[in-house]
């Protein structure tokens, strides 16, 4: 349980420092923490769905499952606000950033409005969506910009 926390909580710490350093943040030691934190958090997840079965709703497995969620936004957020593409555990391209975050509102941990007792990732799932669309509202405004400048040339 605690290699979770100290995890996440040093990838978050790490990745502030470089802000206030203000090294480059091609450093990827972050999220190699981050990563790792993720992996620690499933674990206890799954270890919990283990013991209690398919039965769950207990406090103690909303919370961690809660925690997962919250840490899984949180790095997909920064990189979103990095624009860095992002990548799953293994370092498998999943959403570009090029390509406007194409995708990304159907992964099911955006898509799948989360109903529990703690809002923070709800605001992450709108918050997210909502960029990703303004990405996309702009890429389509450029692409009628330079149409209509095609046309006048």
């Amino acid at each position: 349980m605690w290699e979770a926390f100290l995890k996440y909580n040093n990838a978050r710490s790490t990745y502030l420092l470089q802000l206030v350093n203000k090294e480059k943040i091609e450093n990827e030691e972050w999220q190699v923490l981050m990563k790792e934190a993720l992996v620690a958090r499933n674990r206890l997840n799954m270890l919990i769905k283990d013991i209690l079965g398919e039965q769950g709703g207990s406090y103690l497995q909303d919370a961690f499952s809660y925690e997962y969620k919250l840490a899984n936004l949180v790095y997909k957020n920064i990189l979103i606000a990095e624009n860095k593409d992002i990548t799953d555990m293994f370092g498998n391209l999943k959403y570009d950033s090029k390509d406007s975050y194409a995708g990304i509102q159907g992964d099911p941990l955006i898509k799948d409005t989360y109903i529990g007792s703690y809002g923070r990732v709800t605001n992450y799932q709108h918050d997210i969506v909502d960029y990703v669309d303004e990405l996309n509202n702009r890429d389509i405004g450029m692409t009628h910009s330079l149409q209509e400048f095609e046309v006048v040339k």
